[in-house]
């Protein structure tokens, strides 16, 4: 066997023992509820409510709301979970832009209900995930985007992220994204339904 030949032989077999360790290596995605983006020692009964969009006349110190949404006015409801940085996680939710490249969504805040920010309060910020490098949900149509769900999966940092809807406490690098639902308004909207599938 000449040299060249050898020299070949060990570069794929290098390669494929790199590629199997690569996958071995790869962590399964963790499925998180919103209610695991709380820290651990808060009761797991603080959960955000799903009503959706927030109205002005809701905000008062006396609604169930803000209640279940504020909860005690302890500060430690607000911290991020340290333990979750750097994990490979999944997460389901509502998007709301943040930054397009041409007609392609690129960066957006991941929210648990319909209409989060729309209204003031926003969302705590341990309930805002800010996404990044999403390589383009094709948005010609924006409001095909605002009432349908997604899941998102990626790797989870806790990081701070300011935007114009609030602030976000994680941070998720976009592997893969899948819309889970439908803008429930195409269902009774027929015209909008024409709208979004272009025809």
């Amino acid at each position: 066997m000449n040299k060249a030949h050898f020299s070949w032989l060990y570069l794929v077999k290098s390669t494929l023992i790199g590629c199997f360790m690569s996958s071995v290596g790869q962590a399964e995605p963790v499925s998180l509820e919103w209610a695991d983006l709380l820290p651990v020692d808060v009761s797991k009964g603080t959960r955000v409510v799903r009503t959706g969009v927030v109205q002005h006349w809701q905000i008062v110190k006396t609604n169930p709301f803000l209640k279940a949404m504020y909860p005690p006015e302890d500060k430690k409801v607000f911290e991020a979970r340290a333990d979750l940085d750097g994990k490979t996680a999944e997460l389901t939710g509502y998007i709301l832009p943040v930054r397009f490249e041409e007609d392609r969504l690129i960066d957006f805040l991941l929210v648990p209900y319909i209409g989060a920010c729309v209204h003031v309060p926003a969302p705590p910020r341990n309930q805002m995930v800010f996404v990044t490098g999403a390589q383009g949900i094709e948005a010609e149509r924006p409001h095909t985007l605002y009432f349908a769900e997604y899941s998102v999966t990626g790797k989870l940092a806790v990081k701070d992220t300011d935007t114009r809807f609030g602030a976000a406490a994680y941070e998720l690098g976009a592997l893969n994204l899948t819309r889970i639902s439908e803008d429930p308004l195409l269902s009774w909207r027929p015209e909008l339904q024409e709208r979004s599938t272009g025809k």
